[in-house]
């Protein structure tokens, strides 16, 4: 079974926030098969924590263990600052039930969905929004896979999503 991953992230410019910025990456999941989800990546202690203008992690991160290209995928990324607000209190299971109750409206956008969860989940209580996209279906012959950048809060990222 093929994972969809996070090879590549670099940090082009970091956020206006003091310090290092410590990325995280929410993926929102949803479609025919099993249930939609969100998990969270990343964050301090990991590869993309104390994240410099310049940086460069080329570590693969996996984000989904059963990447299917009849899903909906929509990456969001954050700078966290105290702890990843998306895990503190009941704010995962918030975010969760907007996404999974909303995802298929689209609003302007699934990645306007992705941050209205966030959102009135409280999701974006204290970390820095660096934007969200919808990816693009990933076929594992593509080789380098589909670059996204991210940006927000003066900050910018590029990042590169693949199947292993």
């Amino acid at each position: 079974m093929s994972k969809l991953v996070c090879s590549a992230l670099r940090c082009v410019e970091e956020t206006d926030e003091v310090g290092s910025d410590d990325i995280y990456m929410v993926l929102f999941r949803a479609g025919l098969g099993p249930p939609p989800d969100v998990k969270v990546v990343g964050g301090k202690d990991t590869p993309w924590g104390n994240m410099e203008t310049g940086k460069l992690v080329t570590q693969d991160v996996v984000l989904d263990d059963s990447y299917n290209p009849g899903n909906v995928y929509v990456v969001a990324m954050l700078e966290q600052d105290q702890n990843r607000d998306i895990l503190t209190g009941n704010s995962w299971s918030k975010v969760l039930e907007f996404w999974a109750n909303h995802w298929m409206k689209s609003f302007p956008g699934r990645e306007m969905t992705a941050l209205m969860a966030l959102a009135f989940g409280g999701g974006l209580d204290t970390d820095e929004y660096l934007g969200a996209t919808e990816l693009p279906h990933i076929l594992p012959s593509q080789g380098l896979g589909k670059l996204v950048v991210f940006a927000g809060d003066g900050g910018r990222y590029r990042a590169r999503f693949v199947i292993r």
